[in-house]
C-alpha cells in the first residue's frame, strides 16, 4: 500500500511507502491510497481520506511584574504563539493605569488589570487574553533641597511632629490655616515650648497636624533628593465644600488636569454648561516647581477665551504651562486655589 497527497500545500507524507503524513498549513488534507496489481489481482481503485488539518493552538504568557509607584512608569513584557503576530496591551482599570504599546504609566493607587492579546493567522489561531495585575502603591513624598510644596491626598491626619521630626532633613513645615487667614508653623529644631513662644511671637499657629486635602510647604535642608513614606490611608478627593473663598492651600488624589479639577468643582445641581464655555468654579490655581524655582499656573477665565489666552499670558509672566507641560495634579502635590 502507497500514500499521497493530493493537497501539498496542506499536507505532505513521507516514510516508508508514505505513512507519516505531516501537515503544514490549517485546511483540508488529502491522503490517496493505492495498491498495485499482482499476477492474480489487477490494482485496487484509488481510495481517499481527508483529515482536517485545525489552526494551531497559541498562548500569551506575561513577564515579570514591574513595580510602580502612582506617576510611575514601566515596561511590559510577554510571549506569545508561533503566528508571530505581536502582543497587544491594554488595561481594564484606566483609573488606575494607562498603556501606551508596551508602556504602562500608573495613575493611582489600586490594582491595576494589564490585558495582553495575539492575533491568529491562516495556520494560527488567535491566542486566549491574558491578564496580569499589577499592584499600584502610593507614591511617597520626594524631598528636593528648599522649598517643596506637598499634599496629603489620603483620608488619614498626618501628625507633623512624626512625620517631619528629622532635623537633618527638615528646617521648617508651614501650612496656610484658610480660615483664619494665617500660617501654622513647625519646625524640628525646637522643642514644643519654644515652638508656642516662638509661633506666638510671630503671630503664627501651631502646626500639629496636616488634614485630608491639605497642601504644606516643606522647607528642606537635604543637600539631594530624599524620598519620605507616602501617607496611609485611602485617598481623599476634594471637591467644593472643602474650599473657602479666597486663598486655599489644598491637595487630591485625582490626579487630574487643573482643567478637569476645575470641573470637579462645579456645583452638581447646577444647569448644564453651554457648549463650549468653561465654569469659573475657581479664579486661579498655582502649583510650585522646586528644580526651576517657578510657578505653574491656570485660570478658567483664560481658558475659556480659547486659541493662546492661556498660554499667552503663562509665558508673558515667566510662569509654567501645565498643558505644555503635560503637568498633572498629582497626590503628593500642593497646590494654591483661589476661589471666587
Amino acid at each position: 500500500m502507497t500514500f499521497t497527497s493530493t493537497t501539498p500545500t496542506v499536507c505532505t507524507v513521507g516514510g516508508t511507502n508514505g505513512n507519516t503524513v505531516t501537515a503544514l498549513t490549517a485546511g483540508n488534507c488529502v491522503i490517496a491510497a493505492n495498491q498495485a496489481s499482482n499476477a492474480n489481482y489487477t490494482a485496487a481503485p484509488q481510495a481517499t481520506q481527508t483529515i482536517v488539518v485545525s489552526a494551531g493552538q497559541q498562548s500569551v504568557a506575561f513577564g515579570s511584574v514591574p513595580t510602580l509607584p502612582v506617576g510611575g512608569t514601566g515596561t511590559l513584557a510577554a510571549t506569545g504563539g508561533a503566528s508571530g503576530n505581536p502582543i497587544t496591551f491594554a488595561t481594564t482599570t484606566p483609573s488606575i493605569c494607562s498603556v501606551a504599546g508596551s508602556t504602562i504609566k500608573a495613575l493611582s493607587a489600586g490594582d491595576c488589570i494589564v490585558t495582553a492579546d495575539q492575533a491568529g493567522n491562516a495556520n494560527h489561531a488567535a491566542a486566549s487574553q491574558a491578564t496580569q495585575t499589577i499592584t499600584i502603591g502610593k507614591a511617597g513624598l520626594d524631598l528636593l533641597p528648599g522649598w517643596n510644596l506637598l499634599g496629603n491626598a489620603s483620608d488619614q491626619s498626618v501628625p507633623v511632629d512624626v512625620m517631619f521630626s528629622d532635623k537633618s532633613l527638615v528646617t521648617t513645615v508651614w501650612k496656610w490655616d484658610a480660615g483664619a487667614s494665617g500660617w501654622q508653623f513647625y519646625t524640628p529644631t525646637l522643642l514644643a515650648s519654644e515652638l508656642q513662644t516662638y509661633a506666638s511671637s510671630k503671630g503664627y499657629g501651631v502646626l500639629t497636624t496636616i488634614n485630608p486635602g491639605e497642601g504644606f510647604w516643606v522647607n528642606a535642608s537635604t543637600k539631594v533628593k530624599t524620598s519620605l513614606p507616602a501617607f496611609a490611608g485611602a485617598p481623599f478627593y476634594l471637591r467644593a465644600k472643602q474650599l473657602v473663598q479666597g486663598w486655599n492651600l489644598v491637595a487630591t488624589a485625582d490626579n487630574v488636569t487643573p482643567a478637569a479639577f476645575n470641573l470637579t468643582l462645579t456645583d452638581p445641581l447646577a444647569p448644564p454648561p453651554a457648549t463650549g464655555s468653561v465654569p469659573i468654579n475657581l479664579t486661579t490655581l498655582w502649583a510650585w516647581d522646586n528644580p526651576q524655582s517657578k510657578w505653574y499656573f491656570y485660570s478658567p477665565s483664560l481658558e475659556g477665551q480659547g486659541g493662546t489666552a492661556l498660554f499667552g499670558y503663562t509665558d508673558s509672566k515667566g510662569y509654567l504651562d501645565f498643558t505644555a507641560t503635560g503637568k498633572l495634579l498629582d497626590s503628593s502635590m500642593g497646590f494654591w486655589v483661589n476661589k471666587p
